[in-house]
C-alpha cells in the first residue's frame, strides 16, 4: 500500500506541474525531498506548494566604468593602475559581490568600450578598457548589463560590437537600444528594456520614449515582468525633468513594472506611482571616469518580484546605502579620492544616504516616504 500511495502522489504532482507550468517554483533537490515525504502530505498541501509564489530577487546599480578615460592609463590614480595594483580580479565589486550573489539577477549600467580599437569619437570624455575586463563581471556575480548609454560607442560601432561580444563570451547578458534582455527566472519571464536619451544624435528624446513604449506594449503580459533601465536626465541635478516624470509615468501606465534610471552621476528621488516604483537616478557606482568622489552617495536597488499564479507580479524594493569609494583619503581640495571600489555603509553614514534619497523623493509628487534597508 505504501508503494501505491507514493506512485499516486507522484502522478498527482506531475499532473499539477504540467497544468501550472511556470507556477511550480521548487528546485530539483526540493522536489526529491517532496517525493520522500509524500506519504505524510495531503492533496491540499501539494496544491498549496504548486501555487506558492515565486520570489525573484534582482539588484540594480548605476554607472559603472571599468576603463581608462581619454586614453590615459598611466597615472597611478586612474582605474587601470589602481585595478592592476589591487591584485584582485573582482576588485571593483569585492565589497558588494556578496550582496549580488544573493539575488537571481544583477544588472549594471556598463559605460565605455572593451576593445582594442584605437580610433575614438571626438568628445570630451571617452572610455576604454581591455577585453579581459569582461571577466570581472561574472566573477562578481553580475549577470547582465545595459549598454544603452552615451559611452558604449566611444570607439564607434566596432568598439560597441567588440564590447558586446566580449561580455557575452564571458557569460554576461546584454541589453541595449531596441534589443531587450529576456530571461526566465523561477519559471517567470523577466524583460529588461534598455535605452538612452543622453547626448542623442539623429533621434529625439520623444522618439526614444515611443520606442520604449512600443516595446512595453509588445512584451508585457499579465504573467511576466517588464523593467525599464534608462540612461537619462541632467548631470548633477537633484531632480528629474518634467518630461522624465511624464514619460516614466506613461511607461508605468503602459504596463512597466519598474523604472530604473541613471546618468546624472548623483542619487535622485524614488517615486511610487500606481503601485510601481520609479527610481530616477541611482548615481555612480564603480565609476572609473572620475578619480575623485565629490558625490560619494550611491545605493544598490534591490527589487523583489513576487509572482503568484492567480495575480500579476508585484515588485517590492529595498536599498543598500553605499559610497562609491572605500578610500578615506582626500585630495588637497578635501574631496574624497575615488578608489573605484564602492562599499556598503552602516550607522550614521547609511542614515545620511537614506535621508538624501528621501529628501529628494519628497520633491516628487508621489515620492516615497520610507525605504527598507537591506544589508
Amino acid at each position: 500500500m505504501r508503494g501505491i500511495r507514493i506512485l499516486y502522489l507522484l502522478a498527482y504532482l506531475l499532473a499539477a506541474m504540467l497544468l501550472l507550468g511556470s507556477c511550480v517554483t521548487s528546485a530539483p533537490e526540493q522536489s526529491s525531498q517532496l517525493v520522500a515525504e509524500a506519504p505524510t502530505q495531503s492533496d491540499d498541501d501539494l496544491g498549496a506548494l504548486a501555487n506558492a509564489p515565486a520570489h525573484i530577487r534582482m539588484a540594480f546599480v548605476g554607472d559603472c566604468t571599468l576603463a581608462m578615460y581619454n586614453g590615459d592609463g598611466e597615472s597611478a590614480h586612474r582605474f587601470p593602475k589602481v585595478y592592476e595594483n589591487a591584485g584582485s580580479l573582482t576588485y571593483p565589486f569585492d565589497l558588494v559581490r556578496h550582496l549580488f550573489a544573493r539575488d537571481d539577477l544583477t544588472v549594471i549600467n556598463f559605460e565605455g568600450a572593451l576593445t582594442e580599437q584605437t580610433e575614438h569619437a571626438n568628445k570630451r570624455y571617452f572610455f576604454k578598457g581591455p577585453p579581459e575586463y569582461a571577466a570581472i563581471l561574472p566573477a562578481a556575480s553580475i549577470e547582465a548589463v545595459t549598454l544603452a548609454n552615451n559611452h558604449s560607442r566611444d570607439y564607434f560601432e566596432q568598439g560597441f560590437l567588440d564590447t558586446k561580444a566580449y561580455l557575452e563570451r564571458a557569460g554576461v547578458r546584454v541589453a541595449y537600444e531596441d534589443n531587450p534582455l529576456i530571461v526566465e527566472i523561477q519559471g517567470v519571464e523577466v524583460v529588461i528594456i534598455g535605452d538612452n536619451t543622453a547626448f542623442l544624435q539623429g533621434i529625439t528624446e520623444e522618439q526614444v520614449a515611443q520606442r520604449v513604449l512600443w516595446q512595453i506594449k509588445n512584451y508585457k503580459r499579465d504573467d511576466n515582468i517588464v523593467i525599464i533601465n534608462i540612461h537619462w536626465g541632467i548631470e548633477r541635478e537633484i531632480m528629474p525633468t518634467l518630461w522624465q516624470k511624464k514619460i516614466a509615468r506613461s511607461w508605468v501606465d503602459a504596463g512597466a513594472d519598474l523604472v530604473v534610471g541613471h546618468h546624472p552621476h548623483i542619487l535622485q528621488g524614488i517615486e511610487l506611482y500606481q503601485g510601481k516604483y520609479i527610481a530616477y537616478s541611482l548615481g555612480n557606482f564603480a565609476f572609473g571616469g572620475n578619480f575623485t568622489a565629490p558625490y560619494k552617495e550611491t545605493a544598490i536597488l534591490h527589487a523583489t518580484a513576487i509572482a503568484a499564479c492567480d495575480k500579476p507580479p508585484q515588485i517590492e524594493i529595498a536599498v543598500t546605502p553605499c559610497y562609491i569609494t572605500s578610500s578615506n583619503l582626500r585630495g588637497r581640495d578635501g574631496i574624497l579620492i575615488n578608489n573605484y571600489q564602492p562599499m556598503p555603509v552602516t550607522g550614521e553614514q547609511a542614515e545620511q544616504v537614506i535621508a538624501l534619497i528621501l529628501q529628494r523623493s519628497a520633491l516628487l509628487e508621489n515620492g516615497v516616504t520610507e525605504l527598507r534597508i537591506e544589508s
